[in-house]
């Protein structure tokens, strides 16, 4: 059973402290998340964030704009399913 999806995304060289908002990095979230609604799942999604404020690019560094990037990434995906 799936209990909740977390989605973001990464780029190649993984490291853990710089993932990606949806659909700019390197994982086939549409066909990932076509598969989990495909077989029931009704759930939630949560957008998953971790990215290292010493980066230069850090999603933290704007909270409030890497949220509403982030629900329009997950929108455009979703729509693609």
């Amino acid at each position: 059973k799936i209990f909740g999806v977390h989605i973001s995304d990464w780029r190649r060289p993984r490291a853990f402290g710089d993932r990606l908002l949806p659909g700019s990095g390197e994982i086939p979230l549409v066909s990932l998340l076509r598969s989990i609604r495909q077989y029931g799942y009704v759930g939630i999604y949560t957008l998953e964030i971790f990215s290292d404020l010493r980066l230069k690019d850090s999603l933290w560094a704007n909270p409030r704009r890497t949220l509403v990037r982030g629900r329009d990434a997950f929108r455009k995906i979703w729509r693609r399913l």
